[in-house]
């Protein structure tokens, strides 16, 4: 999430329009290791905000 909490209200205040996060759930380690989560985790990534 890094700079996530940090911009949000920020950028919403921007625009005038609430916003959400999409990305990889909190883990200590930066990436799964494991190609098949990995995989799944990128495609929701890509299709997650186009979905309404």
């Amino acid at each position: 999430m890094g700079a996530w909490t940090f911009v949000k209200s920020r950028f919403e205040n921007l625009i005038g329009r609430k916003i959400s996060y999409v990305g990889r759930e909190t883990s200590a380690a930066p990436a799964t290791g494991v190609g098949k989560i990995h995989q799944k985790e990128a495609e929701e990534v890509v299709s997650k905000p186009f979905s309404v």
